[in-house]
């Protein structure tokens, strides 16, 4: 896809964001101040073709009132002229824009990156037992989440295979009589 103007201003400077292509997600650059603007569901979409890794903190407006911040600025939504709501995002200090109406995210220059880099580390991180909670997490999800069921199941895939990850170095005898039970069965 060829970049094109649109019709919607950058929330942090006014310029007019620029559709783009992006992890094949459109999305909208503001090449002024390098911001880039998200609607509902493209971040996740476009976390599809990134590390599997890397898992984006979801269902940011469930926790929304939890993780405001308070601003000096306030910025307003490309796409439907409402206030964005300042939150903390996952577990980086960096702190992102959301669109309570529109679901939309804003992310200013370097702030995307930032939380990317942030989401790795935290990935590494994570102890056996965490990756097991989360995992619990994402099955319970299958029934009960807002995504569609196909994206459920590939996080538990993705959350399952992280875990296995994370268990064969925190624990590799266990990882291997785990194996072995599952060839068994197999």
């Amino acid at each position: 896809m060829q970049e094109k103007p649109t019709d919607l201003f950058c929330p942090g400077c006014g310029a007019n964001l620029v559709s783009k292509k992006f992890h094949d997600q459109v999305v909208e650059k503001c090449y002024q101040c390098g911001g880039i603007w998200f609607d509902a569901g493209e971040l996740r979409r476009a976390q599809e073709h990134l590390d599997d890794s890397i898992t984006w903190p979801e269902n940011l407006l469930r926790y929304a009132e939890k993780l405001k911040v308070k601003t000096d600025r306030q910025l307003t939504c490309p796409k439907d002229g409402g206030a964005l709501v300042a939150i903390h995002y996952g577990p980086s200090e960096v702190i992102v824009d959301i669109c309570p109406k529109c679901r939309g995210l804003w992310f200013d220059h370097g702030e995307f990156v930032k939380v990317a880099d942030d989401l790795e580390e935290a990935s590494v991180d994570e102890s056996s037992l965490e990756y097991l909670k989360d995992l619990a997490r994402e099955i319970s999800e299958v029934v009960t989440g807002d995504k569609n069921t196909a994206q459920e199941i590939k996080d538990v895939r993705r959350t399952w295979h992280l875990f296995k990850n994370r268990l064969a170095i925190d624990h590799p005898l266990l990882e291997n009589i785990i194996e072995a039970i599952g060839k068994t069965f197999a």
